[in-house]
């Protein structure tokens, strides 16, 4: 706890107090967490405007501006989806919101994460933020506490779905893969303020807590994704040899649990829940034979075939649906499953390679400066920051949480905290 009031008492500029006061209420309170990042955001760009010129790794994010905005013109004035449908153009133009303002967000953000102090607050400020995220899962599982309840006009909503055997927890989430990648996204930053513990007391108790209980809520989202994503991550925070540990006591566990629980349910007359059964059934019982079936890869052919229809330009924001089922596609499919296949239909294959590629650059050459550095106190946030954006890339290869703008905004903060890696360790 001496530790934390350390922390928060280093003086920061008021710019980072609206930063992570939106950080803060970013999951539970989008308005005014959004706020309160504009805000912070205008700060960081009237002592920030002409140094963003002048970095090189803006450039791909100023190429592809002017590629979707070319676009999202082109797929304006001739409309790729037929007249008579109920597909709207200006649908086109909103759905630039979801990046040329997130650009802004990468090139404004670096202001408060900078270096490793900033990146720790940061850290903290999202696990302050999902507090409300725990209680409403919490609340939706075990408590019967069904929404949705709104606040502010409708401007905040929490969902609180109730809940059936064929869905997993969401919380305050619209969607359980949203809420799982949320979870799992910040899990890494709880696991790594834990490890950064080097006695055993009240305080590490709450810590290890909160983790376990991150943990288990995005196991309980019935995700296959977080699990694996979550799973995954431990190797940026710990060492193989553990890792091993751990992985082969979840393995015995689940062994264990599928093959014992029906008797133990047999035994004590009601069913005990501890793994959802969805979760089971897609991680051991899925027909992996009949990959042909596979919602998914109908999915992915039929997106690359669009692709290659319309590869300079796609075919404009939003227009998937409508255009998959012009094609007869074998699922309602609201989008490709793959973020970076979504944006080459969308805007076309060079805006899915300029970001792509930047993503993957800035995720490559900062793991080569953070990976090697020793499990200390001073690294684990930024071995988090590593494990969550992998954990984001993992995510976005086979769903897309990306168009909740809650996850949007990590994600390009996250990028931006890299970047920020890249900049503080480029001696190293």
């Amino acid at each position: 706890m001496q530790r934390l009031r350390e922390i928060i008492s280093k003086p920061l500029n008021i710019g980072n107090y609206f930063f992570y006061l939106g950080i803060i209420f970013l999951p539970s309170a989008v308005p005014i967490g959004g706020l309160f990042l504009l805000i912070a955001l205008i700060i960081s760009l009237t002592k920030t405007k002409t140094a963003i010129f002048k970095d090189k790794w803006n450039y791909p994010l100023f190429i592809s501006t002017g590629l979707i905005i070319s676009s999202s013109i082109k797929n304006t004035i001739i409309p790729t989806v037929p007249f008579g449908s109920e597909f709207e153009v200006s649908s086109i133009w909103l759905n630039i919101f979801n990046w040329i303002p997130l650009f802004f967000c990468f090139w404004g953000f670096q202001e408060f994460l900078k270096n490793k102090h900033q990146r720790t607050i940061f850290a903290y400020s999202i696990l302050i933020g999902n507090i409300p995220v725990i209680i409403s899962c919490i609340g939706q599982n075990w408590f019967d506490l069904y929404g949705p309840f709104t606040t502010l006009n409708g401007l905040i909503v929490w969902f609180q779905k109730p809940l059936n055997s064929n869905v997993g927890i969401s919380g305050l989430f619209s969607n359980q893969n949203y809420a799982g990648f949320w979870l799992s996204s910040i899990y890494p930053f709880a696991l790594a303020i834990f490890l950064k513990q080097r006695k055993f007391n009240l305080y590490t108790f709450i810590l290890f807590s909160n983790s376990f209980i991150i943990f288990y809520l995005a196991i309980l989202t019935s995700s296959r994704n977080t699990l694996i994503a979550i799973i995954s991550s431990f190797p940026f925070l710990i060492s193989i040899k553990y890792f091993s540990i751990i992985l082969f006591l979840i393995l015995i566990s689940l062994s264990a649990y599928i093959y014992l629980i029906p008797s133990i349910n047999e035994i004590m007359g009601f069913e005990l829940k501890i793994i959802p059964k969805k979760l089971i059934n897609k991680l051991f019982f899925n027909e992996f034979g009949a990959i042909r079936n596979y919602p998914r890869v109908e999915i992915y052919s039929k997106t690359i075939k669009f692709i290659l229809d319309k590869p300079l330009l796609g075919w404009g924001a939003s227009s998937f649906t409508f255009i998959y089922i012009l094609n007869k596609g074998l699922t309602n499919a609201q989008h490709s499953h793959n973020l970076f296949l979504q944006i080459a239909y969308e805007y076309g294959l060079p805006v899915s390679i300029l970001l792509g590629s930047t993503i993957f650059l800035i995720f490559t050459m900062s793991s080569k400066k953070i990976i090697p550095l020793k499990m200390e106190d001073n690294y684990y946030i930024d071995k988090a920051l590593l494990a969550s954006s992998f954990i984001t890339i993992f995510f976005h290869l086979s769903d897309i949480p990306y168009y909740d703008a809650r996850v949007s905004i990590l994600i390009w903060t996250l990028l931006s905290g890299l970047k920020c890696v890249l900049d503080e360790y480029k001696n190293i």
